[in-house]
């Protein structure tokens, strides 16, 4: 198979939503990052060790925004239902069409930036290894890793400090892709990160020039490992989700949005937030969210899919499943006592 680095010109126009009905025929959607993505994986475990799920409303049902994100709307217009880790043990059947590892606060690392009890990316991974139980990945999948904004953010953990370059992120997320990878997945949606100085945070708590710099840095760093992959695994297919590409449009005013430097929920214009690119310090509204999934498809639909390779027995048994969660936990509670 000839090796594809795919990203796409970000315009977005009404002229793009047709794609809708040619989404790329992918078996499975598995997710990898932070709260960009978390589908409520956070809420869920807060709220069975606390009794009182985070974050709480008028965050939406759990997720870091005012209502669906990203990962939502992408596995729609994919026909996909993955569903959040956090629910596994509770399915009386194992997911068919992928499952959703994300958590916020989580790092490219092992760290997580709201309490050192949940786990980072590095951990998602090895949940993901231990479900598998020694069977290959489904290789038809689409597999997304997006992580590093919590890296570099101001953040107020007390066990992590921000990264002031790259290398190490990027050395996690090369790590995660080389994982994996090994286990059997080919095809890879990865997602760089948007101008982290242009983030509420970072004009309250940061740096905003230096996060900015920062962003380029990771971005031009993360371009030449996909590449590196690509050499390396020739059989695989490489899609670059150019978020930093899609929030700078946003910026200048192509979606619309009247207002992209003020948190939507400090205004208390939630929970619609019309006009807004943020909803907190932190996080998009789902309107952002919504042109997030739009770029996504038209990402993957730039190529077709590549040809089916022959699909493993699906991995079987809740109870591993609940295990390779709760031990994940079981392990960071007794690392942070």
């Amino acid at each position: 198979m000839k090796k594809q680095f795919l990203t796409v010109g970000v315009v977005l126009t009404t002229a793009f939503f047709p794609l809708r009905s040619l989404a790329a025929n992918f078996t499975g959607l598995y997710v990898f990052g932070d709260s960009l993505s978390d589908p409520g994986n956070v809420f869920n475990l807060t709220k069975a060790f606390t009794g009182t799920g985070s974050p709480p409303p008028p965050y939406s049902e759990g997720r870091f925004s005012n209502g669906q994100i990203w990962t939502s709307y992408f596995a729609q217009d994919l026909g996909l239902s993955p569903v959040p880790a956090t629910t596994l043990p509770f399915l009386p059947v194992p997911p068919t069409q992928g499952i959703n590892f994300a958590f916020g606060g989580a790092t490219t690392g092992p760290d997580n930036t709201i309490t050192p009890l949940l786990p980072g990316l590095t951990q998602q991974v090895e949940t993901f290894t231990t479900l598998l139980q020694g069977r290959p990945a489904d290789p038809n999948a689409l597999y997304v890793v997006w992580a590093g904004a919590n890296d570099y953010l101001p953040t107020e953990s007390k066990t992590f400090t921000p990264y002031t370059n790259p290398k190490t992120s990027i050395r996690n997320l090369s790590n995660t892709i080389s994982s994996l990878a090994a286990l059997g997945a080919r095809n890879f949606l990865v997602a760089n990160q948007s101008n982290l100085g242009q983030v509420p945070i970072a004009a309250i708590a940061g740096d905003p020039v230096a996060l900015s710099k920062l962003s380029d840095r990771h971005n031009a760093r993360l371009n030449k490992t996909i590449q590196s992959f690509e050499r390396k695994l020739p059989d695989s297919t490489f899609y670059l989700l150019d978020i930093h590409a899609l929030f700078a449009q946003a910026f200048n005013g192509q979606f619309g949005f009247t207002n992209v430097t003020v948190p939507c929920i400090s205004q208390g214009a939630f929970p619609t937030c019309p006009g807004y690119l943020f909803w907190d310090q932190y996080h998009p509204t789902e309107a952002a969210h919504q042109k997030i999934a739009d770029l996504a498809l038209q990402t993957v639909n730039a190529t077709p899919t590549p040809e089916p390779a022959s699909v493993p027995e699906p991995a079987s048994g809740i109870a591993l499943l609940a295990f390779g969660i709760a031990s994940a936990v079981t392990m960071r509670r007794a690392k942070a006592s």
